[in-house]
């Protein structure tokens, strides 16, 4: 624990990965390294974001911040290779959820909506925004089974 900051030992979210444990915390994004029983930052520029979702899918590791967005890590090439931002459409800069599929989507509950993101277009496609939508207020998770994804909100209506 000596090797984190004050904020790092607050973890949101966690993912696995061959020897790695990597670890979403109040200060960015933290790899424990099994093998040399080692915790570090990961170094790319701004790791200084509460990060409040992490997901791994093939060789990237995609993570909502509270106030910044959206993120997609390589972890091969130890860079960010995608920020997504309510400048490319996002519904809101607080990603509460980020879901990768295997077609190329990205799925994102935020604060105020649902987005869907084509990685490979960077297109953003707004499913459902709240401030427009009387049927929830918030989006909370989203769960991926049987090839059909599934949406939690704090509403009392389902979403259609």
């Amino acid at each position: 624990n000596d090797a984190f900051s004050k904020d790092g030992l607050r973890i949101s979210s966690m993912v696995t990965t061959n020897d790695s444990l990597y670890l979403a915390t109040f200060d960015g994004l933290w790899r424990f390294n099994a093998e040399s029983n080692n915790v570090e930052k990961l170094n790319f520029t701004e790791n200084n974001k509460l990060i409040l979702q992490l997901r791994h899918h093939k060789n990237y590791l995609y993570f909502g911040t509270n106030y910044h967005g959206a993120f997609v890590y390589d972890l091969a090439t130890k860079k960010i290779i995608k920020h997504i931002s309510p400048e490319q459409g996002l519904s809101s800069p607080e990603v509460i959820d980020i879901l990768p599929l295997r077609n190329g989507d990205i799925w994102i509950t935020t604060a105020s909506g649902l987005d869907v993101i084509n990685i490979q277009t960077g297109y953003v496609r707004n499913i459902a925004n709240s401030k427009n939508n009387e049927n929830s207020t918030k989006f909370i998770s989203l769960l991926l089974a049987d090839d059909k994804v599934f949406v939690s909100t704090t509403g009392n209506k389902p979403l259609i």
